[in-house]
């Protein structure tokens, strides 16, 4: 989308709702395919206590291989989807909203500045700045997403069971836990994201889904790795049931488990795999959708 023929008037409405469907369709498939990569990174970001010999309690950081046969003995194989309604509620209105903001920012910027791709620096902050609004509007969905794949609520069977014990243990404040993370984590990796793809695009797409992939793929890992320290605090604050503990006490905490930098690296293998792959599979699906539809 971001090397799409300029355009010189805004969106029509039509144009507009069959954006937000094709950003919608497009980020359904891989949210369910990639759901066990998800659950499989919080259960590694989420503190683990265990007793000791000394009957002490010590923090443990599991690893892929405990984590993932700790799911199957616990729920199945079903397990790795836990999330997955949270997240489909989240992810897909989310990725069609967002998707269709930036096409009609496209669009006002070549009415402003003339036909031309919206520049890097332009299309970093438009980008963060969707994603911000969006991030705030779905953070509910989040975090009922997180606290189902935890260990720590597992009790939580389905997404309405859990929305009304945290409303009822924390009030309607507790579905926003964690939100400042939460914007500081998506408003940088869509913006880094959105910017380096724009720029890579304009410069080396020929229209195949495979070289927009690989461009994705670039931008992706990118903005995976920048991101990667605060997804780990917005994981913690949002399994946290007190709102007391701020950014800065979270990582307090963090690095009292694991004093180093690695404690911030947790989770990082599963998240990269499906951050990238799942930001390269919607924005190629919804750039060949949207080029059927409208040859835009």
């Amino acid at each position: 989308m971001a090397s799409a023929p300029t355009r010189t008037s805004a969106p029509s409405v039509a144009e507009n709702v069959s954006t937000f469907f094709a950003g919608s369709l497009s980020s359904s498939f891989s949210t369910v395919a990639l759901q066990p990569l998800d659950t499989i990174k919080t259960r590694l970001q989420t503190p683990v206590a265990a007793g000791t010999t000394t009957g002490a309690l010590t923090h443990i950081t599991p690893n892929i291989r405990s984590v993932s046969m700790a799911i199957v003995r616990q729920h199945g194989v079903l397990g790795f989807w836990k999330g997955t309604t949270p997240s489909l509620l989240r992810v897909v209105p989310a990725a069609g909203t967002h998707l269709s903001i930036l096409r009609a920012a496209e669009a006002l910027y070549a009415d402003t500045y003339g036909p031309q791709p919206m520049g890097p620096v332009a299309a970093l902050f438009v980008a963060g700045g969707s994603r911000s609004v969006v991030a705030a509007v779905f953070q509910p969905f989040g975090l009922i997403k997180t606290r189902m794949e935890s260990a720590i609520f597992a009790h939580y069977s389905n997404p309405v069971m859990a929305m009304r014990a945290v409303v009822q243990k924390e009030g309607l404040r507790g579905l926003f836990r964690g939100l400042v993370p939460t914007v500081l984590r998506d408003a940088p990796f869509s913006g880094i994201y959105y910017s380096v793809y724009s720029s890579l695009k304009a410069q080396y797409d020929d229209g195949t889904a495979t070289t927009r992939f690989a461009l994705g793929t670039v931008a992706g890992a990118g903005a995976t790795v920048v991101t990667q320290p605060i997804d780990v605090i917005r994981t913690r604050a949002q399994l946290a049931q007190s709102a007391s503990m701020s950014l800065a006490q979270h990582v307090r905490e963090l690095l009292k488990e694991s004093p180093s930098a690695a404690t911030f690296l947790r989770g990082f293998v599963p998240r990269a795999t499906r951050r990238i792959v799942m930001a390269s599979a919607t924005w190629t699906l919804f750039e060949q959708l949207m080029e059927r539809v409208h040859g835009a």
